[in-house]
């Protein structure tokens, strides 16, 4: 059997930011390829296959592997989250939130931030400020349930509330959360007791960094973990949220 691992999502944005991702998306291309041509039922290989192929902006790709996953396994919650990804890089809002909400009824730790994510995003983009705040809200505090590391989720997340109460005139809200993202830079989450996260954050420590949680290795399946982070629905905002 051959063994692939899953790699963190600050290990992989570094590769990314050294000019190696490339490279690494293939070889996770490639390893599950073959666990699909060993097994042509394997939703997990069609899921993360699909999740790389997001990555790479091949999106119709992207799409067809997913889809097939969730045909495989209607209970795959990541599937349905990437789904919701693409359709938000291709500005299909409207389309983006069933995907979303789909993942979000399944409630699984590995997706439910990303699906929280990403229906927020659908609605900041459909003007429906309130509910893109409540989905951010929750989104927070999905976020300690994630097998990888968690911290740029962190940011991307009270960025993206930042953005949010800014359109609503809550300037001093968002100034607040743009604070909180410029500490998970620095790996510390300082959660206010007013913020609905904070009763819910296992393994953070507000004083310190937040305890990083283990690799996961899964055998067969090379897996690239990163499903918001530089994916379709985040690309065009990565540069205006992600900067200080």
């Amino acid at each position: 059997m051959k063994t692939s691992f899953c790699f963190s999502l600050v290990a992989v944005c570094a590769c990314y930011l050294t000019g190696c991702a490339n490279g690494l998306y293939n070889e996770a291309i490639k390893a599950n390829t073959e666990a699909i041509e060993r097994n042509p039922n394997d939703a997990k290989a069609y899921e993360a296959r699909g999740s790389i192929k997001k990555l790479q902006k091949d999106y119709p790709g992207a799409m067809a592997d997913l889809r097939r996953a969730i045909e495989l396994n209607p209970k795959n919650g990541m599937a349905y989250a990437n789904c919701a990804d693409i359709k938000l890089g291709l500005k299909d809002y409207e389309g983006a939130i069933p995907d979303a909400e789909n993942a979000i009824k399944l409630n699984q730790s590995d997706s439910l931030a990303l699906a929280y994510i990403n229906r927020g995003l659908a609605k900041f983009k459909l003007k429906d400020m309130d509910a893109a705040i409540g989905d951010y809200d929750n989104a927070i505090k999905a976020i300690p349930l994630l097998p990888i590391d968690n911290f740029l989720y962190y940011k991307m997340t009270y960025r993206l509330r930042a953005q949010a109460k800014k359109q609503k005139g809550d300037v001093q809200g968002a100034r607040a959360d743009n604070r909180l993202a410029q500490n998970a830079d620095l790996g510390v989450v300082t959660m206010p007791s007013s913020d609905p996260g904070a009763a819910l954050m296992p393994g953070v420590n507000v004083n310190g960094p937040g305890v990083q949680p283990a690799f996961n290795a899964t055998p067969q399946h090379l897996t690239v973990p990163i499903p918001a982070i530089g994916g379709p629905g985040m690309g065009g905002l990565n540069g205006k949220l992600m900067s200080r």
